[in-house]
């Protein structure tokens, strides 16, 4: 077997050949597995079982066991697996399973030496072992070439039973134990006086009417205890991981590049969700440097090859599936469309804020959040919509446009470094992240979208690594929209967060009026405006309790900043000004003036005009389209 070894086993022993093997329905859950002999009392082998080997089904199991090759050193490790599962091996090892009834409080308190003291321990949790092992037994008695073989085997029992609190019965736990019966089948068999030897060597027959309970009856056959482990699943991930259960629900993942593999990679170990991995990338050598995938893969399709390897780790092929899409073209596959449907979240981990943007207008129910790293790989970014999707991630797009601009610890927060060219094309870019910080940052996403599909509430958060290993992080609650206007083909959106800011701008200022700039998301595909900031009034403004005249100090350079420091996501798109007391947001001639004016301004970038008017009765957004911009 490729990357496995057989136990090593004398040589004056030896199977000419082999045969399938069989099992026999005795109403337990068993199996048979196979390893090389003899097993040593003093090598301490591991055995590794399947979890359902401890089940009652109808049907048994079959198992065959494998050891890995560890530089020609002996196994101690015998993994038993389903039999279609590894390559047919030579000499067997059966595994039987057995499931003993609850017991209070306590353990398997004393280690038997010999068949007869097992029995007694395991009468004790309601298994009557001897029967079970006689019907067995006689069942793989034989002369054929089959039968010999596994009559030449050992007998591996593995047992279970649930502990419970004395009191209540409440289950606080399982023991799980296994035991090795060191003589062969046929010579334990004939020990017990179950089988007899024909005169083939090898060969044993069933001896019929044989008492199972006869005293001392098997205080003659030697056992040896094995360390037991029950193979990994979502269940044990769950367990070590500190959840209460495996967690069942969907995630319908877009992108399955560097966040993404590694974020995905860590919850399943957690036992946390399953999956769906929409991508049509293929892996390159260059993403090595900061994938979850190793390379073999390169080559492969992405979305393909981490779905199999999430199902390798939780050893469950339910828990992932893919699809070979690009995202921007959902609407065309209904099979895409059905798991984005299916899913209680959509996460965006592509990175592209076309494809966030897209996400978002999806018609479905389903919550979305989306996750990315900064330019430089420096912090981590989370938009998180709330349970009702009342703000969605086009809103919190932004909103985080504006929590960057307006908090002096993010400045710089959009920088991008010089990439690193991969291939020959003048597009075949990478960032410079080195895959520490992308490990670091990524642990932190996998934990926040745990965190946050637990809170309804719309969140946007920052996580940004300082030095010395320290990580700052700033979360903000999503704001509401307070207006969605459609004017025209357009959709103008503006939040309680903005109005608040531009609210306490006029009062700063009253009882004169003010005004300044409004910077925002123009999103021309979908004709799309999202209000994220408003500026102060420049310092050569003149404002009186009658009107206000915006100045022009400062305001080319301003936004130019904003503009630089959103990597060209947010631009200057109108004006907002204040009315006096006790006066309303109706626009007057003037600021209907105002907005022809405006009109023309932003024709050459075919894009409406907006002026916010703030007053003490509320507010206005008016939206101008210019001529041109619909034709």
């Amino acid at each position: 077997m490729d990357g496995r070894t057989r136990i090593p086993r004398p040589a004056r022993r030896r199977v000419d050949e082999v045969g399938s093997l069989y099992t026999y329905d005795n109403g337990l859950h068993g199996g048979c597995a196979q390893v090389e002999r003899p097993i040593s009392r003093n090598l301490g082998y591991a055995l590794v079982v399947p979890p359902d080997c401890f089940s009652k089904t109808e049907e048994p199991i079959e198992l065959s066991a494998y050891a890995h090759k560890n530089n020609g050193t002996e196994p101690q490790v015998v993994i038993a697996v389903p039999t279609s599962e590894v390559s047919q091996g030579l000499v067997k090892l059966v595994v039987l399973g057995l499931q003993g009834q609850p017991r209070e409080m306590g353990r398997l308190r004393r280690l038997p030496q010999n068949l007869a003291e097992l029995a007694a321990e395991l009468n004790k949790i309601g298994i009557d072992l001897m029967p079970i092992l006689k019907r067995w037994f006689t069942n793989w008695a034989g002369i054929s070439t089959e039968a010999k073989q596994r009559l030449d085997s050992h007998l591996a029992l593995a047992v279970a039973f649930d502990i419970v609190r004395p009191d209540t019965g409440e289950h606080i736990g399982v023991d799980r134990r296994a035991f090795l019966i060191v003589p062969s089948i046929g010579d334990a068999g004939n020990t017990l006086g179950w089988l007899a030897s024909p005169g083939q060597a090898g060969a044993f027959l069933p001896l019929v009417g044989v008492s199972t309970n006869g005293p001392g009856l098997g205080k003659n056959v030697s056992v040896q205890p094995l360390d037991l482990h029950v193979a990994f699943n979502r269940e044990l991930a769950a367990e070590i991981s500190g959840r209460p259960a495996p967690d069942d629900r969907q995630i319908a993942m877009v992108g399955a590049g560097s966040l993404g593999s590694q974020l995905a990679e860590t919850l399943v170990r957690e036992g946390a969700f399953k999956w769906a991995i929409l991508d049509h990338d293929h892996l390159l050598p260059h993403n090595l440097a900061r994938h979850a995938l190793l390379p073999y893969a390169v080559g492969q399709l992405k979305a393909n090859a981490l779905a199999e390897h999430l199902c390798t780790i939780a050893q469950d092929q339910t828990v992932a599936e893919w699809l070979a899409i690009d995202a921007l073209g959902v609407e065309s596959s209904s099979s895409a469309l059905a798991r984005l449907s299916a899913a209680d979240l959509i996460l965006d981990a592509s990175a592209s804020v076309a494809v966030g943007r897209h996400l978002s207008d999806i018609e479905s129910t389903s919550r979305r959040f989306s996750v990315f790293f900064n330019p430089a790989g420096t912090a981590l970014v989370m938009l998180a919509e709330d349970s009702g999707r009342t703000v969605t991630l086009r809103d919190l797009e932004a909103q985080y446009y504006r929590l960057m601009l307006n908090k002096p610890e993010l400045a710089g927060h959009l920088e991008a470094p010089e990439g690193v060219r991969y291939s020959g094309s003048c597009r075949s870019l990478t960032n410079r992240i080195p895959q520490h910080r992308a490990s670091m940052l990524s642990a932190i996403a996998a934990g926040a979208v745990a965190e946050f599909m637990d809170d309804p509430q719309a969140q946007i958060a920052i996580w940004t690594l300082g030095s010395g290993g320290n990580v700052n992080r700033i979360t903000e609650n999503g704001e509401k929209a307070t207006h969605r206007m459609a004017i025209d083909d357009w959709m103008v959106t503006v939040d309680e967060g903005l109005l608040r800011t531009i609210r306490a701008l006029r009062v700063s200022e009253l009882p004169n009026e003010t005004g300044g700039l409004l910077a925002g998301v123009v999103d021309r595909v979908a004709k799309s405006i999202h209000l994220v900031d408003a500026l102060p009034a420049p310092a050569d403004s003149k404002g009186d309790p009658s009107g206000f005249e915006r100045g022009v100090q400062g305001t080319s350079a301003n936004i130019e900043d904003i503009h630089a420091k959103t990597m060209g996501q947010v631009r200057y798109v109108g004006e907002w000004h204040s009315h006096p007391e006790g006066s309303s947001a109706t626009p007057s001639r003037t600021d209907i003036s105002q907005m022809c004016w405006l009109s023309t301004e932003l024709i050459v970038e075919a894009c409406p005009a907006i002026v916010l008017i703030v007053g003490e009765k509320g507010e206005t957004v008016n939206l101008t389209i210019p001529l041109e911009a619909t034709e």
